[in-house]
């Protein structure tokens, strides 16, 4: 996993496994949040950008699923208590 800054005080994400690299299209995370990546498994990420949301990455082979809080908000009862602890992120 790597964390870069990107223009605009944001910051984006890349995650990487023997199959894929993958990472959102636009920068998520706000530089100045107290955005949290959690790597719960090999195969599961979950992302927390310290203002309002959840971001769940699980891993296939070479395929990446990216399934946000803000359109899918029942993620969040799956979510390791670890990944929502940082942010105002929605809270169940």
């Amino acid at each position: 996993m790597r964390v870069t800054a990107e223009s605009g005080n944001f910051m984006n994400y890349t995650i990487t496994t023997k199959d894929i690299s993958t990472n959102p299209s636009k920068p998520p995370l706000d530089a100045t949040a107290p955005w949290l990546i959690f790597p719960e498994s090999t195969h599961s990420v979950w992302v927390n950008d310290g203002r309002d949301g959840v971001t769940l990455i699980n891993i296939h082979g070479s395929a990446a699923k990216f399934t946000s809080s803000r359109v899918v908000p029942e993620i969040l009862h799956n979510a390791p208590i670890a990944a929502m602890k940082r942010s105002a992120a929605p809270q169940l």
